[in-house]
């Protein structure tokens, strides 16, 4: 339920959803706080000069190092789950930055903590004047020019004026830049499957290990690109990519056909031997651990991406 402001009301309530408050300032930024103790879950569409996006926020009865506030927000259709501000800070698999949300003059500065989630309208670092709107910011200057006609006996004192100008301010009841209304069903907040996009063209390759659980989905393959023989293990959470290969360049390839007594040098015979010695959860550790032992010479290359959805 929408509330209006009283005569005089600094802070009031703009949304209203299952018993939580949005709470407006009356200057330039909404607020919804949490008890840590109550769970809850709830889900905003947020409407701010021109520009829409939803948020979803999670909050388990109790926050501890493995339970924590979850916070997406969805903007131009791609899902961000923010870092969380706080003594959870650190967790590894939150590591998104809010999505940059802004117009010519304004942007939405926005806070995730454990115990609330703010959004600030901020005058662009470009302006020096506070972030208000700019018919204040006008009253204020002619109120300035005002006070020049005074003649010195009766210009107040400096600390009188700033009082008398805090005053006017606090008695303006401004209009809240941001909506908040309930989301949609139909927006879904959960990132979507995400399909592995090899860096590699593969001709043939054998799975030496895979697995999917509700956290990540692991897998590992041996394949040639090219004439280099490759075996990567790849892990997809719901926030972040991580992909690590082994390659061993066509000229020491050889070697390994040498170790597994392949005198024919075929790729798919040489990926079966691989396949039966070193399969398992292990398989990428053990692999390279068999390369080392046998003075194979190979590159190891790593690739993280963060921005999942």
């Amino acid at each position: 339920m929408e509330h209006k402001p009283e005569e005089n009301q600094k802070q009031f309530v703009v949304h209203s959803d299952e018993n939580h408050e949005w709470l407006y300032n009356g200057r330039d930024s909404v607020s919804l706080s949490f008890d840590s103790g109550i769970y809850f879950s709830t889900k905003n569409t947020i409407h701010w000069r021109g520009n829409t996006f939803h948020v979803r926020i999670i909050i388990p009865k109790r926050l501890t190092m493995a339970t924590y506030a979850y916070y997406y927000i969805i903007f131009n259709e791609k899902i961000y789950c923010p870092r969380i501000v706080g003594n959870y800070a650190f967790r590894g698999n939150i590591k998104d930055e809010p999505p940059a949300i802004e117009n010519d003059k304004y942007y939405v500065k926005i806070f995730c903590g454990l115990k609330s989630f703010t959004l600030t309208e901020m005058i662009k670092p470009t302006e020096t004047v506070s972030p208000v709107l700019e018919k204040e910011i006008e009253q204020l200057k002619l109120s300035e020019k005002l006070n020049k006609f005074f003649s010195r006996k009766q210009e107040p004192e400096k600390s009188e004026t700033k009082k008398i100008i805090s005053a006017k301010e606090d008695k303006l009841i401004r209009v809240c830049p941001f909506t908040i209304v309930k989301a949609s069903d139909e927006i879904k907040f959960d990132y979507p499957e995400k399909e592995k996009q090899s860096p590699v063209i593969c001709t043939d390759k054998v799975t030496l290990y895979e697995v999917s659980g509700t956290n990540a989905y692991v897998n590992s393959y041996a394949y040639f690109e090219g004439n280099d023989l490759v075996v990567d293990f790849w892990k997809l959470g719901n926030r972040y990519e991580d992909e690590d290969f082994i390659i061993v360049k066509e000229r020491f390839v050889p070697l390994v056909f040498r170790e597994f007594n392949i005198t024919s040098e075929n790729k798919s015979e040489l990926l079966i031997g691989i396949l039966n010695a070193f399969n398992g959860d292990n398989c990428f550790e053990k692999f390279e651990s068999f390369l080392k032992s046998k003075n194979i010479p190979f590159g190891f290359e790593v690739r993280h991406d963060d921005e999942i959805g």
